[in-house]
Parts: C-alpha cells; sequence; structure tokens
C-alpha cells in the first residue's frame, strides 16, 4: 500500500470492489483466487470518476512458506 486508504471495500464470494480517492476517485472491480500454493491473487480493472477510460490492475499476495 502507498499511504492511500480504500473506501468502502467489499469482498463477496470471489468479487471484490473499492474505491481509491488519489486525488481522482477511482472505482475498482476484480476477482480473487487462491491458487493450490495458497498464493491470493486479485486481478480486475478500475475507472477514473468522469472519465470513459477503463484500466487493468493485479496484486498478489505470494505463500511464502507454501503451506
Amino acid at each position: 500500500m502507498h499511504g492511500n486508504p480504500l473506501i468502502n471495500g467489499v469482498i463477496s464470494g470471489n468479487k471484490v470492489t473499492f474505491t481509491r480517492d488519489i486525488p481522482q476517485r477511482q472505482d475498482y472491480t476484480g476477482t480473487i483466487t487462491v491458487d493450490s500454493d495458497g498464493n491470493v491473487l486479485m486481478s480486475g480493472t478500475f475507472t477514473p470518476v468522469g472519465s470513459n477510460s477503463i484500466y487493468k490492475w493485479n496484486s498478489e499476495k505470494l505463500n511464502k512458506w507454501g503451506v
């Protein structure tokens, strides 16, 4: 995290939604998966409010212990 708080984060099943306000508000949607090694992967799209552009994003948390 780069010091920008998430607003209204929701996880429902494998779907995630959240908003960042940095300084232009961005609304994110995506999916969460956990692979057989326990790695958590998230990916999706976001749109800056007031824009018609759609951008891709992804994040991962690797299970370094392999448990």
